[in-house]
């Protein structure tokens, strides 16, 4: 390899290499000791109870598994690139175990599922070993405001001569894939058409249903007593949980957000004639063990309301900016108990929790949680 003239400087351009794979399964095989068949059996096959997943040739092609022509030898040390052969069902267990971190920690996951570098084009980015598509998706049925949605894919074959195409693609922000095998003559066309349709489809369902879901679970009316409510609500064309209303003690907390955005040209924005300001609750990732049962962490994002984001919103550099005692002024904490019913919200910059009554006179206002209940 060493004589060999190289394709590009190092770190310079992207670019697909099957060599790279195969040397990754030598550097494993190195470090650990174990040929890399068998880790791959050890850590991914028999924990995923993978039935239909073959490290070599199948034995048996009529019974075990289609193989496109010329795709059926033994690839040796390249199998690790181009050599393993699996159903269309196993593809989702795989998928879905990486939605799920059923086999490495959360936290490695949301690493792994990120972009390393770009490409020519303003829609893909790529990771290990990730083609990541980014997709507008429309925040609400029939909404023109679109907001971005990245899928990590892998995929197998390609060109238009070839005679099999696979595809993996996941959406974390939906915690949601699909899984994609075609063969034959024709197989390129049909997988493209196929995967247009079906990535379409899927993410406009799986954003609407993230919506229902959240409406379902978060928009409601959370009462203190009467000088104390917060309203969370959904918004038509807007992409997150919005809030409503925010008053603490008779004091307008949602016009108070304002001083959440300490760049000159936030309070700019927000004190244009006829503004009026608007918060937005988007999730962290972060859950915990309170009183409440169990916490579920949002940020506010303040903004002007009727003013859409802009392509180059800095709302990322935002958050932190004041903070209550060990608390971020923009927390706000929704406490779930333990049937996964949101019951209450915490808002620490006032040091009051508020509990949820639907928008009818007469529901009953639920107390607070105990773990477990």
């Amino acid at each position: 390899m060493l004589s060999v003239y190289p394709l590009t400087s190092a770190f310079n351009t992207p670019t697909y290499s099957n060599m790279a794979f195969q040397l990754l399964a030598y550097a494993v095989e190195t470090i650990t000791g174990t040929p890399f068949s068998d880790l791959v059996k050890r850590q991914v096959i028999e924990p995923l109870g993978l039935k239909r997943t073959f490290l070599a040739t199948p034995s048996n092609l009529t019974t075990d598994v289609a193989i496109a022509s010329g795709w059926e030898h033994d690839f040796g040390d390249e199998a690790p690139s181009t050599g393993y052969y699996l159903s269309a069902g196993d593809l989702s267990t795989i998928g879905a175990s990486i939605l799920s971190s059923s086999l490495i920690p959360a936290k490695l996951t949301r690493k792994w599922l990120k972009p390393l570098t770009h490409t020519s084009s303003l829609v893909t980015s790529l990771g290990r070993p990730w083609e990541i598509v980014r997709s507008r998706v429309p925040v609400s049925a029939g909404s023109k405001t679109t907001r971005i949605v990245d899928v990590y894919t892998k995929q197998g074959g390609g060109g238009e001569s070839d005679a099999y195409t696979s595809l993996i693609a996941l959406s974390p922000a939906h915690n949601l894939g699909i899984s994609i095998l075609t063969a034959g003559s024709f197989s390129h066309a049909d997988f493209e058409t196929i995967k247009s349709l079906v990535l379409d489809t899927f993410l406009a369902a799986a954003e609407l249903a993230a919506r229902e879901e959240a409406k379902k679970n978060y928009a409601a009316r959370y009462i203190l007593n009467n000088n104390s409510t917060v309203e969370i609500i959904l918004r038509p064309d807007e992409a997150g949980l919005a809030i409503g209303k925010f008053t603490s003690q008779g004091v307008d907390m949602l016009a108070r957000f304002g001083n959440l955005t300490t760049t000159n040209s936030g309070k700019k924005m927000m004190s244009g004639e006829g503004s009026k300001l608007g918060a937005w609750l988007y999730p962290m990732g972060l859950t915990g063990r309170a009183f409440a049962g169990t916490e579920v962490a949002f940020r506010a994002t303040v903004g002007v309301l009727g003013v859409p984001t802009p392509e180059n919103c800095a709302s990322w550099a935002q958050s932190d900016r004041i903070r209550w005692g060990r608390y971020p002024g923009d927390l706000a904490l929704f406490g779930v108990a333990g049937g996964g019913e949101v019951g209450s919200v915490n808002f620490p910059l006032v040091s009051e929790r508020s509990y949820r009554r639907e928008g009818r006179e007469g529901d009953t206002i639920f107390g607070p949680f105990e773990p477990g209940e």
